[in-house]
């Protein structure tokens, strides 16, 4: 058998293998998952989060934005999830006279609880990790990011094999200096989200 023939079979044995994996398979939630979610949020917090406000400043602001997260882990079982889970929201705010992009996200290891082993299904997300404050696209400027702590919880309704939609709410807590001065800030974070995972 030459190699190029030897080649396009396994090409097309592989095709073949994750067409039955992830196109008819009969919706079990079973082994690797990675899911991708989108849709829209809002944040609230606190004025002193800004490097342009003075420490003392503890108004809250709200915002809204884009919500956009993954899952990847596995499928214990069809009712069980494992995974990491990174919820969060980019949204703009000014800065001076600029616009800029701010991301509040959560890096959490998570679990998801499906109520029925088969779709439709409402199911609850929860998740404790680290919280991100950050400027993702400033690279020369001189602008505050921040590292706490945070958690998460969800519910979400498998209305289709691989489709759900789904929403969290995150808090975030972080700790750190301006001027000698120790300051905590919270957020919190709500969002809505269409949310497809393979398995």
């Amino acid at each position: 058998m030459s190699k190029k023939i030897f080649t396009k079979l396994s090409v097309l044995l592989l095709v073949s293998l994750l067409s039955k994996s992830l196109l008819l398979s009969g919706g079990e939630r079973q082994g690797f998952i990675f899911g991708i979610g989108l849709g829209y949020g809002f944040n609230r917090y606190p004025e002193k989060m800004q490097y342009w406000s003075p420490a003392e400043s503890s108004e809250d602001k709200i915002k809204g934005g884009i919500s956009m997260f993954t899952k990847t882990g596995y499928a214990l079982n069809n009712r069980l999830m494992i995974h990491y889970f990174s919820p969060g929201i980019v949204f703009r705010k000014e800065v001076g006279s600029d616009k800029k992009i701010i991301d509040n996200s959560l890096f959490a290891l998570g679990i998801s609880y499906y109520l029925n082993e088969y779709h439709p299904s409402i199911y609850f997300d929860a998740g404790i990790g680290l919280a991100i404050w950050r400027f993702p696209f400033e690279f020369e400027e001189d602008l505050d990011s921040h590292f706490g702590v945070g958690g998460v919880i969800g519910i979400g309704y498998e209305f289709a094999h691989r489709w759900s939609v789904e929403s969290n709410f995150s808090y975030n807590r972080f700790s750190f200096s301006r001027d000698d001065v120790n300051i905590t800030a919270n957020t919190l974070s709500c969002s809505m989200s269409l949310l497809f995972i393979p398995y």
